[in-house]
């Protein structure tokens, strides 16, 4: 806890605004004071979930490249024991990962 905070400031507004206020630090995670404090002290307003999201989106970006990569030894070791269709339908699920990894890597940029 934060034992520099020791004052409290009570403002008036009508039920809407406190309504959106909630509702706007809960889209960035962070509490009511504090969404309040960065807001009314003009400073930048950085979401909780960003840091998380792009966690996740590499952690999901590294699994379907070890997918692919996975996949791409199979074909590459087993290519003899596939027939035509087999093949076929491995190269089409590599080229489905390689564009989920570029959806997922626009995601990020995009965070």
């Amino acid at each position: 806890m934060d034992t520099n905070k020791k004052f409290d400031i009570h403002i008036r507004m009508t039920a809407d605004q406190k309504d959106k206020i909630e509702l706007l630090a809960s889209k960035v995670g962070l509490s009511r004071s504090e969404y309040m404090r960065s807001a009314s002290l003009l400073l930048e307003i950085n979401s909780r979930f960003d840091n998380e999201i792009i966690i996740k989106l590499f952690r999901l970006n590294a699994d379907q490249a070890r997918l692919g990569n996975l996949l791409k030894l199979t074909l590459d070791t087993l290519y003899e024991y596939y027939d035509k269709d087999g093949i076929n339908k491995i190269n089409e699920i590599l080229r489905e990962i390689s564009a989920t990894q570029l959806k997922i890597k626009e995601k990020i940029l995009n965070v």
